[in-house]
C-alpha cells in the first residue's frame, strides 16, 4: 500500500465538500490495534441534529435535541457495535443488529446484508455502508466492506463486497454513502480507497479525520481501538453540537 497514495486520498477527502457517513477500518500506527472510523455529515436540520453516544462498545446516533426531530427512521439508530470480544460492527443504519447477530451464527456478511436494500429516501438513494472486523476460522482479524448502493439503470440494487486478510500497521480503507455535494447527492463509485491512520493515539486520529471533513456539514464522528491481543476496545467520539 502507497503512503502516497493514501496521502493523496486525505487530500481528496478533505477537500470534498460531502460524503455523507464515511467508514474506515484499519490498523494503528504501531500494528497492536484494529481501528474502526465512523462520521456523520448533514445538510438539513433534521440529519445535522444529531450526536454519537457510546456505552459499553456500542455507538449510537442519537438526537441533539428531540424538540426538533422530524424524522427519526433514518438518522437515528446504531453506529458501532460488537460481540464476544471477536466481531466489531460499524454501519450507518439498521442493517448493524442484523449482520452481527447473523455473523455470530456463521453467515457471511453478504448473506446477512440479503434482507437489506439501500435507503428509501429519494431523490438521493443513499447507499447502505457496512464495515466488520471478525476472526476467521485460524483466528486471525478480517476486514470485510459492503456496500448497497441504487443501480444506475432503475431500482434494483448493486451489491459490492470487499475483504482484505491483512492491512498493514498505519493504514485503511474508505468508503462512504456520497461523493460530492448536489441534488441529487452523488452516490460514492468505485472501490474502496486507501488512506493513513499515521497518529499515535486514538484522539489524535479522531481529530485528524475530523479536520478532513467540511467544517460546514461535519456533525459527528468516532473512532474505536480494538487490541487485537484481547478483543477489548475503546471509543472516541467527537461531536459538532452538544445534547440537549
Amino acid at each position: 500500500m502507497s503512503m502516497y497514495t493514501a496521502r493523496e486520498n486525505m487530500a481528496l477527502l478533505a477537500k470534498n465538500p460531502y460524503t455523507g457517513q464515511g467508514i474506515v477500518l484499519g490498523t494503528s500506527r504501531d500494528g497492536r490495534e484494529l481501528v474502526q472510523i465512523y462520521w456523520l455529515m448533514g445538510r438539513s436540520e433534521n440529519s445535522r441534529n444529531r450526536v454519537l453516544s457510546e456505552q459499553a462498545g456500542r455507538v449510537s446516533s442519537e438526537a441533539a435535541d428531540r424538540a426538533k426531530v422530524e424524522d427519526p427512521s433514518l438518522t437515528i439508530y446504531d453506529a458501532m457495535d460488537e460481540s464476544f470480544h471477536s466481531t466489531f460492527i460499524v454501519s450507518n443504519g439498521a442493517q448493524i443488529d442484523s449482520v452481527l447477530r447473523k455473523m455470530g451464527n456463521g453467515h457471511s456478511i453478504m448473506d446477512a446484508l440479503y434482507e437489506f436494500s439501500y435507503e428509501n429516501d429519494g431523490p438521493d438513494f443513499t447507499s447502505r455502508i457496512t464495515g466488520v472486523w471478525s476472526r476467521d476460522s485460524l483466528g486471525a482479524y478480517v476486514a470485510d466492506l459492503a456496500i448497497l448502493r441504487k443501480s444506475k439503470l432503475g431500482s434494483g440494487c448493486d451489491r459490492f463486497h470487499y475483504q482484505y486478510e491483512a492491512i498493514p500497521s498505519g493504514f485503511g480503507y474508505c468508503i462512504t454513502t456520497h461523493f460530492g455535494d448536489g441534488n441529487p447527492l452523488p452516490a460514492f463509485q468505485g472501490e474502496p480507497f486507501s488512506v493513513c491512520i499515521q497518529d499515535h493515539s486514538i484522539e489524535a486520529v479522531a481529530y485528524k479525520y475530523w479536520e478532513c471533513l467540511n467544517v460546514d456539514n461535519r456533525v459527528a464522528l468516532a473512532v474505536k481501538y480494538i487490541t487485537k491481543d484481547t478483543g477489548w476496545s475503546r471509543t472516541f467520539p467527537i461531536n459538532r453540537y452538544k445534547k440537549v
